[in-house]
């Protein structure tokens, strides 16, 4: 604004006809702009910003002042420069800002009517007829008032859609991470570091691989530490729409993964069991012709222990059968109240009947009036997937089974002398095809603990630390 002042009064001046007038205003001009700039310069380090504007904006309608003092009064063409004092005055600093500045130019006009008023011929009617000057400033302060208010107005919209996008992008659970061409990180929300786990304190400037964070294409998902983590990687573009990196958008999506592996899972094992119901209905029927095959060669000859041998193992197998046809498809059985007695009494003497284990003892030590309700055929599928794995893992496996009553409810206890049960894999014995033999089909445990949860018994396995051996307690309600 100084420099146009400037322009304009050496412009003025050189049409002059006075030369010496000329360069001692020139010099005066030069001078005063020189202080009032040297003034805001050094005030500029220690006074606020919005009072500096104010001390400008009374340096420029000084000059002004002089510039119409120079070129006689309100004919002065210089006081046309008042109207950009305001309008700046009043866009920038609203209609206080305004006020300041018509009060500036008033404030002008009377020191100046003061000092003319007796060398000129100027009164009252002179000041009337040149009112179209204040009505014009008034407008143009109205006018710039209201932009300044309607700029203000959207300033503040602005802040606020920013801060709620800043919200957003610090509250959403979708990480978002800005990185440049060469893969490193300019920029990355809370809910990213969260999501990586990350606890360097500073990311920008680190690369991807930095972190352990490995990219396969455009769009995937990777494993991440112990985390899915799916991600979408796209283009990033400034407002002139060049290109300055990339943007990652990724999310935990270990709980998702996680399902379609189970839900994976569950279907192999659905189509394992229709395989296995296939299978085990060919098997059973030429097993119950071997069977009764067996028996009549029983009566036939005496080589009695090779044949309990093979009887032994068709009654494994058929077990395995059975078992198979459970988890293919659980048959609903009646169930009835079942003497635990005279069961217990009736298995062990088709164990001695036909010498199946000859080395295997059993001993009872059970309530004579101890009654459970479950089906006759899931209470011996029980028993015998227990017997056969004590059986596979000791040979000369001593079994004891003690039933007692605590708390109203009706417990049967099964114990052997085997290895037992590591509390290390406590946990998955129960699981379906888990083994720790060889041979073992991982079936027996996993039928035991499917009966339980159709018949809403509870159970308990105990570890080798708890217990010597394998120990199982059934609890009925």
């Amino acid at each position: 604004m100084r420099l146009i002042f400037f322009y304009l009064v050496f412009l003025f001046l050189f049409l002059s006809n006075n030369k010496i007038s000329i360069i001692n205003e020139l010099i005066f001009l030069a001078l005063v702009i020189g202080f009032f700039s040297t003034i805001v310069f050094i005030a500029n380090t220690f006074i606020n910003e919005t009072f500096i504007f104010y001390i400008q904006s009374f340096f420029d309608s000084t000059i002004i002042t002089y510039l119409m003092y120079k070129t006689n009064f309100l004919d002065s063409p210089y006081i046309i420069f008042f109207a950009f004092v305001i309008g700046y005055l009043s866009f920038v600093r609203g209609f206080k800002g305004g006020i300041f500045g018509l009060l500036q130019f008033l404030f002008a006009t009377l020191i100046l009517f003061l000092l003319f008023k007796k060398s000129e011929n100027i009164d009252i009617t002179y000041l009337t007829n040149q009112s179209q000057y204040l009505l014009a400033f008034i407008l143009i302060y109205i006018l710039s008032s209201y932009l300044n208010y309607n700029y203000r107005k959207r300033v503040q919209e602005l802040k606020s859609l920013q801060n709620i996008q800043q919200l957003i992008v610090k509250n959403i659970g979708i990480g978002i991470m800005l990185i440049d061409k060469a893969g490193n990180i300019l920029s990355c929300n809370d809910a990213g570091k969260k999501i990586l786990n990350i606890k360097i304190n500073n990311l920008i400037g680190e690369s991807l691989k930095n972190i352990g964070l490995i990219l396969e294409g455009d769009e995937n998902i990777i494993k991440y530490n112990d985390k899915f983590i799916g991600y979408k990687l796209q283009d990033f573009v400034d407002e002139s729409n060049k290109k300055v990196g990339k943007l990652l958008i990724f999310q935990d999506v270990t709980e998702k993964e996680l399902l379609k592996i189970e839900l994976q899972k569950k279907q192999k094992l659905a189509n394992l069991g229709q395989f296995a119901t296939i299978i085990a209905h060919e098997i059973k029927n030429p097993l119950g012709a071997i069977k009764g095959s067996i028996q009549i060669l029983k009566k036939q000859f005496k080589a009695d222990k090779l044949i309990n041998i093979i009887e032994r193992e068709i009654n494994r197998l058929d077990m395995i059968l059975n078992n198979l046809l459970y988890v293919s498809k659980p048959a609903k059985k009646s169930k009835e109240l079942i003497k635990i007695c005279e069961f217990f009494n009736e298995f062990l003497d088709y164990f001695k009947i036909y010498d199946l284990y000859e080395d295997l003892k059993i001993k009872l030590n059970v309530i004579d009036d101890f009654e459970i309700l479950i089906s006759d055929i899931e209470l011996r599928q029980i028993i015998w997937n227990l017997v056969i794995n004590s059986y596979e893992a000791k040979n000369d496996v001593q079994i004891t089974i003690i039933t007692y009553v605590k708390n109203d409810k009706k417990i049967i206890s099964y114990n052997d002398n085997g290895p037992g049960i590591s509390s290390e894999i406590i946990e998955d014995v129960m699981k379906p095809f888990y083994s720790t033999k060889n041979k073992g089909s991982g079936l027996g445990l996993y039928i035991i603990k499917l009966i339980c949860d159709n018949n809403g018994i509870s159970y308990k396995i105990y570890s080798n630390k708890e217990a010597n051996g394998f120990k199982m307690d059934f609890i009925f309600k």
